[in-house]
């Protein structure tokens, strides 16, 4: 029998291969995160220090992360360069949307809080930064549209906004 996060990868490959991938896939998270199983074996992966930490399947069409966010978790701003869909299965995450902006080099834009079960599809251009800002875990899948470990990224100085080459080391911001 298919274990849940193996069944998730499988259907988020079906979605990617479809016409619509970004729309394909935000409907495949919209069910997931109101599946028992997945929320648990997700919620087992607690080890995350780096969303690297969190990665369950990548290839050059998709990235799948799933796990548990620590309480107080955040990070500074920074892009994808892919589309992205974003579940969150237990827990609350806060999104920071961001603009680049001339003078200051980034502007905020809009904020967006994801409830559980809630689904949250972010454009290839889209700027932000996460947070859980709840005293639990935040139990979390996020889909990216190709290879998220191998994409050339920004992320900008949280106290200047200065754009810099994105480094997985640099991200967290608390």
């Amino acid at each position: 029998m298919e274990q849940p996060l193996e069944s998730i990868i499988r259907r988020f490959a079906d979605a990617v291969a479809s016409p619509d991938p970004q729309a394909s896939a935000e409907r495949v998270m919209a069910e997931i995160v109101r599946d028992p199983a997945v929320v648990a074996a997700a919620a087992r992966r607690s080890d995350c220090r780096e969303l690297r930490d969190l990665v369950i399947h990548k290839d050059e069409r998709l990235t799948v992360l799933a796990g548990a966010i620590p309480a107080g978790f955040s990070t500074s701003p920074h892009n994808h360069s892919l589309w992205s869909v974003v579940g969150v299965a237990a827990g609350r995450e806060d999104n920071t949307f961001f603009e680049r902006d001339e003078e200051t080099g980034l502007r905020k834009v809009r904020e967006v809080s994801v409830v559980a079960p809630g689904v949250l599809a972010n454009t290839v251009d889209a700027i932000h930064a996460i947070a859980n800002p709840l005293d639990e875990p935040l139990v979390a899948i996020h889909v990216y549209g190709g290879n998220l470990l191998e994409v050339d990224r920004s992320s900008w100085d949280p106290q200047t906004l200065e754009e810099i080459p994105f480094q997985w080391d640099r991200m967290t911001d608390g």
